[in-house]
């Protein structure tokens, strides 16, 4: 797996084009990570301590969050009312329940935000370790993994193979797909998200080990460059109040403009 490292803007956008330029791939995906460093990155957060990474408990697990979740949800839907499994399994994820999706974005700048928004505050204490912006090619995984060269969609078979009703009896040991959702809020088409999703919490490690091509990369960010990153981004109108278009976002966005971080 190929790794490069970057110290500004200017470094990674050009990285991220010789990524597309050696795939022969416009369409790719993007994850930031807060740290070059976890021991276990890609790893979605039902399988991350304190939780168990055993699968099958972390899969009893979570059919309970997802019954009580949809149960007691539906009076809570502001926006789009969702559709199926996976349109709750999301809102899930975006209301900071643990699952096994994984976020990415197909823009590459706003994955260089997550990984360096908290990190590159004036006053964070925790600028000793480097980020990381992941980038994966999410047809060349789909290949990889059930055979088809494209996006697996919401209406596709195979997300009831991923995503079975509540108690009923899984597979294990399914690799990561790269799913293209619809959007069920808002703040999702801001980011331009995007999801895998796995049925083994060592999926993409796996995947990373297999031979032959890797169309999977790390772009590791230097710490040192966190605050200037941050302020050429917003330069560009990536920013908390775009990217979580709330009150509560705008709030974040006026905060770390006036009172986190100087200029």
């Amino acid at each position: 797996m190929e790794t490069v490292r970057v110290n500004s803007v200017e470094e990674f956008a050009s990285r991220v084009r010789i990524f597309r330029n050696n795939w022969d791939k416009e369409e790719l995906w993007f994850r930031g990570e807060d740290s070059s460093r976890y021991r276990n990155p890609l790893r979605p957060s039902i399988y991350r301590p304190p939780r168990p990474a055993i699968e099958h408990e972390a899969r009893e697990n979570e059919d309970e969050t997802r019954i009580e979740f949809s149960r007691r949800g539906h009076s809570l839907v502001i926006e789009r009312t969702p559709e199926n499994e996976l349109d709750w399994y999301i809102l899930m994820r975006h209301n900071e329940v643990p699952t096994r999706l994984l976020d990415w974005t197909e823009a590459s700048l706003i994955a260089l935000f997550f990984a360096v928004r908290d990190r590159g505050r004036a006053n964070s204490d925790n600028r000793t370790e480097s980020a990381a912006v992941w980038v994966l090619d999410p047809e060349w995984l789909n290949k990889k993994v059930i055979g088809k060269y494209e996006f697996v969609l919401p209406s596709d078979p195979i997300i009831n193979k991923y995503l079975p009703e509540p108690r009923k009896r899984k597979p294990r040991g399914l690799l990561p797909i790269a799913i293209l959702p619809r959007y069920p809020i808002r703040q999702m088409l801001s980011q331009r998200s995007t999801f895998t999703i796995q049925g083994a919490p060592n999926g993409f490690d796996l995947i990373r080990s297999r031979r032959g091509e890797r169309r999977i990369a790390k772009i590791v960010v230097r710490k040192s460059s966190f605050g200037d990153i941050l302020n050429d981004l917003s330069s560009c109108g990536i920013d908390e109040a775009t990217l979580f278009p709330t009150l509560t976002g705008l709030g974040k966005e006026v905060t770390a403009l006036y009172l986190n971080y100087s200029k």
